[in-house]
C-alpha cells in the first residue's frame, strides 16, 4: 500500500484557498472493503464500522489499483454571521492490468453558513457529481440540496440535523434508475 498526498493552502486576510492531491497505489489489497489490510475486516467476518469515505469509488477484490483525487476549495467570511464556500474535485480509479472497470468522478459544491449566535448555526449546500465508467455507456449524475442546523445545548452536548432532496439522472436504465429521493440525517454527541 503506497499513499502520496500533497496539500497547499493560501490564506488572505479573510479568505482561504486550498489545493490538494492524493495518489494511492494498491499493488496487493484494497484499503477499504474486502480483506487484505489490517482493520478492513476479513472474509466471513464483519468489517469494522465505516468511519470515513471509501478510498476507492468501486469496491473490488481485484486488488491492483491506482486511485487519484485532486481537489480545490475556497472559503470566505462575508461578515460575522455569514460565510460562503465552494469546492471541486476530480477522482479516477484505474486498474493497470485491465482487470476491472476504470471509473472517474467529478464533484462540485457551493455552500453558505449562517451563525445565529454562539450556539446555533445553519448551513445550506448545493452539490453536483458526475460518474463515468470506461468502456461502458453507463454514466450517472447526482444533484443534492441540503439544509442543516446544529445547536450546542451545553458544554458537552450538541445536536445536528439535515434534510434535503437528491436527484439522480442516469443512462443506466434499470441498473441505476433515475429518480428523486429525500435525504434525512441527524446526530447527537456528548463528551465529558
Amino acid at each position: 500500500f503506497q499513499n502520496f498526498a500533497v496539500s497547499q493552502g493560501i490564506a488572505g486576510h479573510k479568505w482561504r484557498l486550498t489545493f490538494s492531491d492524493v495518489l494511492t497505489f494498491l499493488p496487493q489489497s484494497p484499503s477499504f472493503g474486502l480483506a487484505g489490510v489490517p482493520g478492513s475486516g476479513d472474509i466471513n467476518s464483519a468489517p469494522p464500522p465505516i468511519t470515513g469515505t471509501p478510498s476507492q469509488t468501486v469496491l473490488s477484490d481485484n486488488t491492483h489499483t491506482l486511485n487519484n483525487m485532486s481537489s480545490v476549495s475556497y472559503g470566505v467570511p462575508i461578515n460575522y454571521a455569514l460565510s460562503i464556500s465552494a469546492a471541486a474535485n476530480y477522482q479516477f480509479l484505474n486498474f493497470p492490468k485491465n482487470t476491472g472497470i476504470d471509473t472517474s468522478a467529478v464533484f462540485g459544491s457551493f455552500g453558505a453558513s449562517w451563525r445565529f449566535n454562539a450556539r446555533t448555526s445553519m448551513n445550506g449546500e448545493l452539490s453536483e457529481a458526475q460518474y463515468g465508467y470506461s468502456g461502458t455507456p453507463i454514466s450517472f449524475r447526482t444533484t443534492g440540496l441540503q439544509a442543516s442546523v446544529s445547536h450546542t445545548w451545553s458544554k458537552g452536548f450538541s445536536t445536528q440535523g439535515s434534510i434535503g432532496p437528491n436527484w439522480i439522472s442516469s443512462s443506466g436504465g434499470a441498473l441505476i434508475p433515475s429518480g428523486a429521493h429525500l435525504s434525512v440525517s441527524g446526530s447527537a454527541s456528548y463528551h465529558k
